[in-house]
């Protein structure tokens, strides 16, 4: 993946064959797909799971080979394709030649990304366009937007410093650009010596190009595009779901129970597999995710033995994103919360498959499963 870019079909059936091994699917035997696979490449502090969308990735990846290719001229690999494929200029001048190796083709598909996102950093501004490259210190708006001053078509950024003092040429910026633009311009720092100018990459502290922040980058630029997949910002929900000192199955599963993705029966309704959505339980309510882990009225017996969830009689949540965030903010033990749920939510299943589970061990099982994960890593961190 980091030397050819590889077709898309190719990406959308790896990416077929992870969702497929996510949701659990084996065989022939097919599985609902509860969260959609835009979701799941959000990061995970955005309310996904991490995944890569691999024909980005493949961009990323093809991205760092073009950078090797701007700042390692004494490789052999920098030898080789300057003398064959852009003997006279950069490689973000190089023609797009139709006779190119498969190899050179994939590398201007990464030099693409760095033309998207790398920044000209400003030293004598003799390799500058002013008009045509990016160079303004945002993020936002690196190129210069005001219209091209007939007479000013092909100049530098060196023209617009003032040779003997090594400031900025005042007069003639503010006629040429608007006050936003002035500004901008302003806040950039020159040198008195001569010093050449150089790409660099804004997503990275360091200003050097990496895979991760490439990715970051193309991976916004792609959600941006995608104003039907909003993303759901609810940092600190997010972040405290996986800073949970509990096993990682308990992770995904509150994370699941947050995204309303586990086969309640008011989900199965709603997906037109169940046409009974009453909790068979109580028999008294929808089960919905919430009510099968707490508002339940045959979990009464758990969750009374509870200090922390005195909050079940004197507060009614909407969904379970409200009940954890409400813990957490009562300065409860969600720890101990999420692993009642998730026994809460086996035993459920075992009751399903006529298998005994008394309800009386699900708080002890809870409590006996966190005991022996903190000591797990306890013992993993003596080691290290």
């Amino acid at each position: 993946m980091n030397c050819f870019k590889l077709p898309l079909g190719l990406c959308a059936e790896i990416e077929s064959l992870i969702r497929k091994f996510w949701w659990g699917q084996k065989g022939d035997r097919r599985k609902i797909h509860w969260v959609k696979w835009e979701t799941l490449c959000l990061p995970k502090s955005e309310g996904g799971m991490g995944f890569k969308d691999l024909a980005l990735f493949n961009d990323a990846l093809l991205a760092k080979q073009a950078w090797r290719l701007l700042h390692n001229p004494n490789s052999l690999f920098y030898r080789v394709f300057k003398s064959k494929f852009f003997p006279n200029c950069s490689i973000l001048e190089a023609s797009n030649s139709h006779s190119g190796s498969y190899a050179w083709q994939s590398i201007l598909k990464g030099r693409d990304v760095l033309l998207k996102g790398a920044r000209w950093r400003v030293g004598s501004g003799e390799s500058i366009s002013v008009w045509l490259d990016a160079w303004l210190p945002s993020l936002e708006h690196p190129r210069i937007q005001s219209h091209i001053v007939e007479g000013f078509e092909d100049i530098k950024v060196k023209d617009l410093i003032e040779p003997e003092t090594h400031n900025w040429d005042d007069n003639l910026i503010q006629g040429l650009f608007n006050n936003q633009e002035v500004n901008l311009i302003k806040s950039i720092p020159l040198c008195t010596t001569p010093v050449t100018d150089t790409i660099t990459w804004p997503f990275n502290a360091s200003g050097s190009y990496t895979v991760k922040s490439g990715y970051k980058f193309l991976a916004k630029g792609e959600l941006h595009n995608q104003s039907t997949t909003p993303s759901d910002h609810n940092s600190e929900l997010w972040k405290l779901i996986w800073s949970l000192e509990v096993p990682n199955k308990i992770k995904n599963f509150v994370w699941r129970s947050s995204r309303d993705a586990i086969p309640v029966k008011k989900n199965l309704k709603k997906r037109k597999i169940l046409n009974d959505d009453i909790c068979e339980q109580c028999g008294q309510a929808e089960e919905s995710v919430l009510h099968a882990v707490w508002e339940c009225s045959k979990l009464s017996p758990i969750w009374d033995a509870v200090p922390d969830s005195a909050c079940r009689q004197t507060h009614s949540f909407a969904n379970i994103k409200d009940l954890l965030l409400y813990v957490s903010k009562a300065g409860s033990k969600v720890d101990l919360l999420v692993a009642i749920m998730w026994n809460i939510w086996y035993r459920r299943n075992q009751l399903r498959l006529n298998k005994d589970y008394p309800i009386s061990q699900v708080l002890q099982t809870a409590q006996q499963c966190l005991l022996a994960y903190t000591k797990e890593n306890r013992v993993q961190r003596t080691q290290m």
